[in-house]
């Protein structure tokens, strides 16, 4: 009869420990990959209808730029707009405005699908600053251009874009370093709180400003605590 070391005592758990690491580092790769790809979708429509609006102004084509928007946005409404933004504009291109800001609202109503898309870009024409704001609306009634702002903004402060940068990052590190913890300690359902603090985010802008608030993240050191306690207690009931 063979003998039983510590090394066979113990090499299947820490094989399985391992895998279990690697399954839930595989999940974190494939939320992130899936926000970074839904993201590029949603740019990829806005960028659209940056274009439509380019293409429009460019050519002082307002018929142009009406065919893009809702249906629920009124010719006589369009038109006085239309007139009020065109001694704004000087011929540039799509490639000279600056995404800002993405922001998505999507829901789901009896099957069907609603979504909010809204884009804030920046372009600079003839030494002066502006802001466009372009809201993409999907709903039952149609879709397209639901609202459109373009105005004379102030250049911003270098002092607010370095803050706006920190932040982004001071929010990645506090996702990074509780995505470790997580896998360190192991709560109960680890790998869905894991999938659940990385993707949970909530951004907003605030004056010229982007904040975003990793809910996700938070909700865990809040129930931090609760969480390894449930976790202790599932490893200690085989023994009671």
């Amino acid at each position: 009869m063979g003998k039983i070391s510590p090394q066979n005592l113990f090499a299947k758990p820490l094989r399985k420990t391992s895998s279990l690491k690697s399954f839930a580092l595989i999940l974190l790769l494939a939320a992130l990959a899936l926000c970074l790809s839904g993201c590029q979708l949603h740019e990829k429509l806005l960028d659209e209808q940056l274009d439509l609006f380019v293409s429009s102004m460019n050519a002082d084509d307002p018929s142009l730029l009406f065919s893009g928007m809702h249906p629920q946005v009124f010719r006589e409404d369009f038109d006085p707009f239309y007139q009020q933004i065109k001694p704004l504009w000087r011929p540039a291109g799509a490639e000279d405005f600056k995404m800002t800001g993405v922001q998505v609202n999507t829901r789901q109503v009896n099957g069907e699908r609603y979504g909010r898309y809204t884009g804030t870009w920046k372009v600079k024409l003839e030494e002066e600053l502006y802001q466009l704001t372009i809201v993409y609306d999907v709903d039952e009634k149609g879709s397209g251009i639901g609202t459109l702002s373009f105005y004379r903004i102030e250049e911003t402060p270098l002092a607010v874009s370095v803050t706006g940068i920190a932040l982004v990052i001071l929010c990645f590190a506090f996702i990074i370093y509780t995505a470790v913890d997580i896998l360190r300690k192991k709560p109960r359902a680890y790998i869905l709180v894991l999938i659940l603090a990385v993707a949970l985010t909530f951004g907003f802008r605030a004056g010229t400003v982007q904040i975003a608030i990793p809910l996700g993240s938070i909700g865990y050191w809040v129930l931090r605590r609760r969480l390894l306690k449930k976790r202790s207690g599932d490893l200690a009931s085989p023994l009671s």
